[in-house]
């Protein structure tokens, strides 16, 4: 849940910008909108095998040893 509200957070930050003063490059700014979505989708998979891991683990101990 707290990751769809940093990601809605993240667009409303971006869609709506406040008066800029200054001039940044096109190509800069690609740059660091590719930099700021890999870091999302890369915190998002780290979760994900986190999560993973620890169903696995806590699954297998609700079943016991022998696995049924």
């Amino acid at each position: 849940m707290w990751v769809l509200i940093a990601y809605s957070t993240l667009v409303v930050v971006f869609a709506f910008p406040s008066i800029a003063s200054a001039y940044v490059d096109p190509g800069t700014g690609s740059v660091l909108l590719q930099g700021f979505a890999f870091v999302f989708l890369l915190v998002g998979m780290f979760f994900r095998r986190v999560q993973g891991f620890v169903n696995k683990y806590v699954l297998r101990r609700r079943q016991g040893p022998s696995g049924q």
